[in-house]
């Protein structure tokens, strides 16, 4: 997945850490948010750890978590986009 720059929202520099979980049977992966905005957020994530396309990431400090879908991966650094509870993509 490349990098997209066709962001619909300002992202804000925030430098927090964050947990990723991706299932019942996945270990969860610590990370850093390096800036969010309201409809997504760029991680630093170790490069040798599978991110899942969807997940969710609990942000340390504020008690917030968000429902995941990944648009990009470069090294280290994922881009996400934040995904409504409850929503269901369609998969052909």
């Amino acid at each position: 997945m490349e990098e997209q720059e066709n962001r619909t929202d300002s992202r804000v520099l925030v430098l927090k850490t964050g947990t990723i979980r991706a299932g019942q049977d996945k270990a969860p992966v610590k990370c850093a948010v390096l800036n969010v905005s309201a409809s997504g957020a760029c991680l630093l994530v170790p490069r040798e750890v599978l991110i899942p396309d969807r997940f969710e990431l609990s942000v340390d400090g504020g008690g917030t978590s968000h429902d995941c879908r990944m648009v990009w991966r470069k090294g280290a650094r994922i881009g996400l986009a934040f995904v409504p509870r409850g929503f269901v993509e369609d998969h052909p």
